[in-house]
């Protein structure tokens, strides 16, 4: 099933709460989206709108997606059942693509989180960024671990170029024997017609890009490179 099939609605949160009750998310969560009131005010409104496109829930980590951008943040719990942030930092990402995709590490207490980036390109390349963070679950902080720019230059492709291509949300793997993640994604031309990036990170002590394979009928590729940042 393909993007096109598969719809994906903008919905309400609710929060059930300890003495039974349930709560919106935009009043429960109130103290954690005032953060955010400044600094997009866009994605405020979304969030005090409760309009939500996806959750998720590590121990005392949520994540919350919308329309616009994405937060990841640690929480804390008072005796009077009142939720406030573990730490004030400014954890929005703004939704430039496609949504993210994240893996979570559950011996380390860590989400890794990737975002594909890519913008107007050119009938003679195809190039796109990938962004890595790491938001460790026990401090609440995030920091970018990775950024690569990866380019691939073509020769006589066909309904390629002159527009933003289309790239669907990715997917993230894991192999603990190999120490190495994989990253993959959908990508299209402007036929919509499908080609797949594969690409895999070698986990050490920093994390590097180990790989990067490419399928696609349509795009003829000469040369492949990517720089980091």
């Amino acid at each position: 099933m393909s993007i096109y099939n598969d719809k994906i609605n903008n919905g309400e949160f609710y929060v059930r709460k300890i003495d039974g009750t349930i709560d919106t998310s935009n009043s429960f969560l109130s103290s954690i989206y005032i953060k955010y009131k400044d600094i997009d005010s866009n994605f405020y409104d979304y969030l005090s709108d409760n309009r939500i496109k996806n959750i998720d829930v590590f121990y005392d980590v949520f994540y919350i997606e919308t329309d616009v951008g994405y937060i990841f943040e640690k929480f804390m719990v008072d005796m009077d059942n009142i939720v406030y942030p573990f730490l004030n930092d400014n954890h929005f990402t703004k939704i430039i693509n496609t949504s993210p995709c994240y893996w979570f590490d559950d011996k380390e207490l860590k989400i890794y989180i990737v975002d594909v980036i890519s913008g107007y390109q050119e009938i003679l390349s195809f190039n796109f960024f990938i962004i890595l963070k790491e938001f460790d679950c026990k401090s609440g902080k995030m920091q970018t671990i990775l950024k690569e720019q990866i380019i691939f230059n073509c020769s006589n492709s066909s309904n390629w170029g002159n527009s933003i291509p289309i790239i669907e949300k990715p997917t993230i793997s894991y192999n603990q024997s190999t120490n190495k993640f994989n990253l993959s994604f959908i990508f299209r031309n402007n036929n919509k017609e499908i080609g797949i990036i594969s690409v895999n990170f070698l986990k050490k002590i920093n994390i590097e890009l180990d790989e990067i394979n490419l399928f696609s009928e349509f795009l003829n590729v000469s040369q492949t490179y990517h720089i980091s940042y």
